[in-house]
């Protein structure tokens, strides 16, 4: 007696082609601008690089900011840097961030507006050990 083995439920579906990922979308469209570099834009204010800071724009519309600040001295809530066009949001975008200072850790809200400006305004007088962008993805569509 043979035995047929049913087909799988993927073979029945007819194929997606426009929500199929591939190996080339997976990462950033142009690939990941560390600022500071040539070319890209600088940090400001008091702030330093702790981890390479970067961004990036995806395939489908979303930019990713990654890297950690660390402030020298007591930190401003002046910019840390500005996205070029292309990379700014549409209205402001916070994303929440847990900000290491001298004394203790605690969540904070950076802001990307719309002019491009990457900012955390409620941070003054404090000195800034870590602070991750990582949370920060935002749609530009």
């Amino acid at each position: 007696m043979r035995v047929q083995r049913a087909p799988s439920i993927v073979n029945l579906l007819p194929p997606t082609p426009d929500v199929s990922v591939t190996r080339r979308e997976r990462g950033p469209h142009q690939g990941w601008n560390a600022v500071g570099s040539v070319g890209q834009p600088g940090l400001q204010g008091n702030w330093q690089v702790a981890r390479t800071v970067s961004f990036a724009r995806w395939h489908h519309g979303f930019v990713s900011l990654r890297g950690e600040l660390r402030s020298v001295g007591a930190a401003s809530s002046d910019a840390f840097f500005t996205l070029p066009a292309g990379y700014r949001p549409p209205r402001e975008h916070r994303a929440l961030a847990f900000v290491t200072t001298t004394n203790e850790e605690r969540p904070l809200i950076v802001r990307v507006g719309t002019d491009g400006r990457v900012h955390m305004p409620n941070i003054t007088g404090v000195t800034v050990t870590a602070l991750p962008l990582d949370s920060c993805i935002f749609a530009v569509r």
